[in-house]
């Protein structure tokens, strides 16, 4: 196979997983969006159900879809220098642990407010844990890779357990999410295959597709973010073409 067909089927592969994965993020948003404002009476804070809904629009935003931003970021981002790829990497997870922290103080709020009971349910339980290793894993990445003095060596093996466990991560509030979608439809959606019950449905399903799409981004080697010596070499071939 010629050299040049080599390289575009990468580059092929690479755009159409990337692209997916923007298409059906921001479609998973929105269709969580129109759920909780046209069939589950819109969004206020005011300890009413209507705050509740703030709580799966914030975990898709936050959870999926900034949380997979990052993840991609030093993939599309790969030429770009590390400190700009690992700013944007840092800036995203940071967005997306807020998010989820007042997605689960929109529950916590509404639930006290009502009187009920808190962390009762399976998915309340995988969440906090979710939540909690998320906020670990910011933690321990800003301590690692941000902050000065910490050793090359002790980068090189703690990025092993920080791609692991950002991929965990990423996975089990996909699979998360779709716990929820099938709790809160078994609780509010009265009509089995009506427009509503079509609509949670789909989104699951979406969701799943926008799982695969940024799984093919991440997991091939051949998406990696190059190395200084690589970037270097690419960054001469491309001067000396012009």
């Amino acid at each position: 196979m010629p050299a040049k067909e080599e390289e575009f089927i990468p580059r092929a592969a690479f755009a159409s997983a990337v692209t997916s994965s923007q298409l059906f993020g921001v479609v998973a948003m929105i269709m969580t969006g129109i759920w909780m404002s046209k069939y589950e009476d819109g969004f206020a804070w005011d300890g009413s159900d209507k705050q509740f809904n703030y709580h799966p629009l914030f975990m898709v935003i936050g959870l999926v879809f900034l949380n997979a931003e990052a993840m991609i970021s030093y993939r599309v981002f790969r030429y770009e220098t590390k400190v700009v790829v690992k700013s944007m990497h840092f800036c995203l997870q940071v967005a997306a642990f807020i998010f989820a922290v007042v997605g689960l103080l929109a529950v916590f709020s509404v639930r006290n407010h009502q009187g009920g009971e808190n962390i009762t349910s399976l998915h309340s339980w995988i969440g906090m844990i979710i939540v909690v290793i998320f906020g670990l894993q910011l933690s321990f990445g800003f301590i690692v890779f941000v902050l000065p003095g910490v050793p090359e060596k002790t980068k090189e093996v703690y990025l092993r357990f920080h791609k692991f466990f950002g991929v965990s991560i990423f996975v089990a509030s996909i699979a998360q999410c779709c716990i929820g979608i099938a709790q809160h439809s078994v609780v509010t959606i009265k009509e089995t295959l009506g427009t509503e019950a079509m609509l949670a449905n789909f989104l699951g399903l979406v969701l799943i597709v926008f799982c695969f799409s940024v799984l093919a981004v991440v997991i091939p080697d051949e998406f990696r973010r190059l190395t200084d010596k690589e970037r270097a070499i690419v960054m001469l071939e491309r001067y000396d073409s012009e």
